[in-house]
């Protein structure tokens, strides 16, 4: 199979490793800071792989 890289960006990248604990549920999260994703963090679940873009306006604080 041969391939093709489109685009290849190096960069020093902020990662963050959070554990957090709910009364009945633990979170596992990876935070990756990149210039790459628009000003956005790309926040990973460690226990289902899901990921997403988010900012501090998405985070509602009431």
């Amino acid at each position: 199979m041969n391939s093709d890289i489109l685009s290849e960006n190096k960069q020093n990248q902020a990662i963050l490793h959070y554990c957090l604990m709910s009364k009945n549920y633990r979170y596992d999260v990876t935070i990756v800071y990149s210039a790459q994703f628009f000003s956005k963090a790309m926040v990973t679940s460690m226990q289902s792989g899901r990921m997403l873009l988010m900012c501090a306006d998405d985070i509602p604080l009431d």
